[in-house]
């Protein structure tokens, strides 16, 4: 009876070079490059959004401590 083997079996210690192994390793670091540039615009967006944030409440926490000092002089 004939057995047939599969072209991986004949180099199972080193892989085989193969055009749709590189592809696949192409698409592979495209996709983590696209990942990685996408988690750092979207940190630096939350970041600015809340600085700006801080900013705001520690503007109205100041606005609402002045008039508070204002309303205890009369």
């Amino acid at each position: 009876m004939a057995s047939y083997r599969s072209q991986s079996e004949f180099c199972p210690l080193l892989p085989c070079p193969s055009l749709g192994n590189f592809v696949e390793r192409i698409k592979d670091a495209c996709r983590f490059l696209v990942s990685a540039v996408l988690g750092t615009v979207l940190s630096a967006i939350l970041t600015f959004f809340f600085a700006l944030a801080k900013r705001v409440v520690s503007f109205y926490l100041l606005q609402w401590a002045h008039c508070l000092e204002h309303s205890q002089e009369l």
